[in-house]
């Protein structure tokens, strides 16, 4: 079986897909055992860590765009959905968060 994420499809390096898994992070941190599942079905490979670093940072700024613009830019949201909005903001900086760990 295989599955296919036809979610916004680009032609980009492995590392665009492999930021979430390798040492990356969403909403919680990826742990060992989910790293090593996804391996175990994706198979070993080289990555290039500044690939890696380039499109987690990519990322950051994209989610910091659409934090912004939930909140400035869409008036009929409503206030809790904007509150979301600035605590998902606020948590991408927060101490081992995925804007720290897009250096890594």
């Amino acid at each position: 079986m295989f599955v296919v994420d036809w979610d916004q499809p680009v032609i980009a390096p492995k590392e665009r897909d492999l930021m979430f898994i390798s040492g990356g992070r969403v909403i919680t941190a990826v742990t060992e055992q989910q790293e090593a599942a996804f391996f175990a079905g994706y198979g070993q490979t080289e990555i290039d860590r500044e690939a890696l670093i380039y499109y987690r940072a990519a990322w950051v700024v994209q989610d910091i765009g659409g934090f912004a613009e939930q909140v400035f830019l869409l008036p009929d949201l409503s206030v809790e959905a904007k509150r979301q909005a600035i605590h998902y903001f606020v948590g991408s900086f927060a101490p081992d968060s995925i804007a720290e760990s897009a250096l890594q």
